[in-house]
């Protein structure tokens, strides 16, 4: 299941007033048991074509292979 936006949150005045630029990005294999974070950038749009056509293909099978995709990426 992979969830997230087409944009970062918009109403910071609600929480603190620091606007945070991310978006949403979660990841959840199929038999995946615990969370890893990414944490350096990356382009969503383009990442997630390229990472649901490795799933489609089965290059992506587990969390590891899907944690070192991402570290791969240089977007």
């Amino acid at each position: 299941m992979l969830l997230t936006a087409d944009h970062e949150w918009r109403h910071v005045q609600l929480y603190d007033d620091h606007r945070v630029t991310k978006v949403p990005y979660a990841l959840k294999l199929p038999e995946q048991q615990t969370g890893q974070e990414v944490t350096h950038p990356f382009a969503a749009l383009p990442a997630t074509r390229s990472l649901v056509m490795q799933l489609l293909e089965g290059r992506l099978t587990n969390q590891t292979d899907a944690l070192s995709w991402f570290q791969s990426r240089s977007d």
